[in-house]
């Protein structure tokens, strides 16, 4: 199963969120978590992404360990906040989704902005690649910050919240979690 959830449990400070949780998940599925605040909707994606860890039991991301497969996942946080006085263009934005955490002070190649550039395409954000950040719209910035997690054509996609764009361009052409 490309991601998996076995006998999983999580608690916060002792306060019990996720209790004896069991999920597949298949390759080409795609799902949406609806629950109340504090459900736990968001922590399961923590637990895909390896920013936790659970109390008991075991998750699975394409057979191996969250650590391992973090290459293959795209997220999009539910809070995004961006500096937007800092002088970084479009597409340096989207190329942030395309650091590999062993090289992420390389830089990026000729392929990685072909890359970066075709996933602001997908959102009809081509002419805005070379623009600073600051000078986009709220929408426009919204969409550099989806875009990024999808520059490494990721196997599993993962968001916490509706997209911040409408464009038929913007749905998922990959394996989804969300």
């Amino acid at each position: 199963m490309p991601i998996e959830f076995k006998d999983l449990d999580f608690a916060y400070n002792g306060e019990t969120v996720l209790q004896d949780v069991n999920l597949s998940v298949r390759a080409r599925d795609y799902i949406a978590i609806i629950g109340p605040n504090g459900g736990g909707k968001t922590t399961l994606l923590k637990l895909i992404l390896d920013l936790l860890t659970p109390d008991r039991g075991a998750v699975r991301v394409d057979g191996q360990s969250p650590l391992k497969a973090s290459a293959c996942i795209g997220y999009v946080p539910q809070d995004v906040h961006m500096n937007r006085r800092f002088t970084i263009t479009a597409i340096d934005v989207v190329l942030m989704g395309k650091r590999h955490p062993q090289k992420r002070w390389s830089r990026p190649s000729a392929a990685d902005r072909r890359e970066a550039l075709a996933a602001l395409e997908r959102l009809e954000m081509a002419a805005q690649a070379h623009k600073k950040i600051g000078l986009l719209s709220g929408g426009h910035g919204n969409a550099c910050s989806l875009s990024g997690p999808w520059c490494p054509s990721p196997k599993f996609f993962c968001r916490t919240s509706p997209p911040p764009v409408s464009t038929p361009r913007a749905r998922p052409t990959s394996t989804a979690a969300a």
